[in-house]
C-alpha cells in the first residue's frame, strides 16, 4: 500500500507501484467503472480529491477523499469488490493513523458498525427511483403540474451532447454558465467545496446533460453522473434560471426519467436529502437551528413531491471509539476550506449585503 495523491485525469494513465514485482494498478477512473456502486462514486474523480490505492489478496481498492487540518474524510465509501469494502475500510484507517490523521467516510449507503470497527451515524436520506415505474408513486397534483406544462408547449426538451457543453460558445454552454452564474449569485450560503463544487463540465463526455429551453434561451437544466455498478444514474446538479417558467425542473425530471426508462435504466436519485428522516436530537437541532442557512426542509420536500420508490438512508461512518460530534466537525469541515464558524459568518455577512443590495 502507498499514498497517492494526485487528481483523476480524463484520459487516465496507468500508474505503477514499486513492488517486488511491478503491478500495474488501475487507475481511480477504471475502479470507478468496475466497483462504483454508491451514488456519489463518480465524484471520487473530482479534480481536487485525493486517492489512496491499496491491494489485498489480488483485488486492487481506492479511497478517494479530501484532506483538512486534523481528518481525512473519504466520499462515500471505498471503491472497492463489496466483499472488500470492510477491510479496505480497516486498512485505510490504518494508513491514516501512521500520519496522525482521522478518517471519516461521509455519505456510506450502509450501516457498518455491526461489522467493523467503525460506528455509523445516520445524517439524512436519498431517495431512488425506477425510471420504469415513473410516474407511479408522483401525487395526482404533481403529475396533473407536469401534464398542463407539457400541454403548454413552450418549454423544449432535450439531451444535449458533451459536444455541445465542451464548445465554449455553444448556446448550450453560454446558457448553463449563465444559470451557473444566476444561482451561485442566489445562494444564501458561502461558497462550498468537497461533494458539493460545481464544475458540470469535467468529464462532460460521461455525463448526461438534461436542458429545457424557453423563447430559444436554456431556462433550466439537470445533471446526471453515472452510477456504473448499477447501470444508473445520480442527479447531482439541478439549475434553474430566475426567469424559468414554473414546473420547468419538474417537467424537465419528468423527460430525464423517460429517457432512461428508454434506455432500461433502473436505478436513479436525486442525491442526499442532508439530516432527513431520523437522524440523532443533536442533528436534529442543527437542523432547525440551520435552515435559515440551507433549506434542509425545502430540499426534502421538493424531492418527496417526485414520488421516490424508496428513502436510502445514508451515513457518516467513523471509528467507533471516537466522538460523532468530532466525526460531524471534520465532515463539515471538508465542505467549508475555511471551517465551519468562518463559514457560518461568511454565510451571515453574506445575506446582510444581499439583504441590503450590495
Amino acid at each position: 500500500m502507498s499514498w497517492t495523491g494526485y487528481a483523476a485525469e480524463a484520459e487516465p494513465s496507468r500508474q505503477v507501484t514499486t513492488r517486488a514485482r511491478a503491478d500495474v494498478v488501475p487507475t481511480a477512473h477504471e475502479l470507478v467503472k468496475r466497483y462504483g456502486r454508491n451514488s456519489n462514486s463518480f465524484q471520487a474523480l473530482s479534480k481536487d480529491m485525493q486517492h489512496w490505492f491499496s491491494r489485498a489478496q489480488d483485488q486492487h481498492a481506492c479511497v478517494a477523499y479530501t484532506e483538512t487540518a486534523g481528518s481525512l474524510v473519504v466520499a462515500g465509501g471505498p471503491i472497492a469488490p463489496e466483499s472488500h469494502e470492510i477491510d479496505v475500510m480497516e486498512r485505510f484507517h490504518e494508513a491514516a493513523r501512521t500520519r496522525g490523521k482521522r478518517v471519516r467516510f461521509f455519505a456510506m449507503e450502509q450501516d457498518v458498525s455491526a461489522r467493523s470497527s467503525f460506528a455509523s451515524l445516520h445524517i439524512g436520506e436519498e431517495p431512488v427511483w425506477d425510471p420504469g415505474d415513473w410516474p407511479n408513486g408522483v401525487r395526482k397534483k404533481v403529475r396533473d403540474q407536469i401534464r398542463r406544462a407539457r400541454n403548454k408547449g413552450d418549454i423544449h426538451l432535450r439531451l444535449a451532447s458533451a459536444q455541445e457543453l465542451l464548445d465554449s460558445q455553444s448556446g448550450v454552454r453560454l446558457g448553463l454558465e449563465e444559470i451557473m452564474q444566476c444561482w451561485l449569485q442566489s445562494r444564501r450560503m458561502a461558497p462550498m467545496g468537497f461533494l458539493v463544487q460545481l464544475d458540470p463540465f469535467h468529464l462532460a463526455h460521461e455525463r448526461r446533460f438534461f436542458v429545457a429551453e424557453h423563447e430559444g434561451r436554456i431556462v433550466s437544466a439537470l445533471i446526471a453522473i453515472p452510477v456504473y455498478a448499477r447501470g444508473g444514474w445520480f442527479f447531482d446538479q439541478m439549475l434553474r434560471h430566475p426567469s424559468a417558467p414554473q414546473c420547468a425542473i419538474e417537467l424537465l425530471f419528468d423527460f430525464a426519467m423517460k429517457t432512461f426508462a428508454d434506455q432500461g435504466v433502473k436505478h436513479a436519485t436525486f442525491g442526499l436529502s442532508p439530516l432527513a428522516g431520523s437522524p440523532s436530537p443533536a442533528l436534529q437541532r442543527i437542523r432547525d437551528r440551520a435552515n435559515f442557512l440551507y433549506n434542509f426542509k425545502g430540499l426534502h420536500a421538493f424531492k418527496s413531491k417526485l414520488g421516490p420508490k424508496l428513502w436510502q438512508p445514508i451515513y457518516l461512518s467513523y471509528p467507533n471509539r471516537e466522538r460523532g460530534v468530532r466525526a460531524v466537525y471534520d465532515a463539515l469541515a471538508a465542505f467549508t476550506p475555511r471551517g465551519p464558524l468562518r463559514f457560518a459568518m461568511d454565510s451571515l455577512k453574506l445575506r446582510a449585503a444581499r439583504r441590503l443590495g450590495k
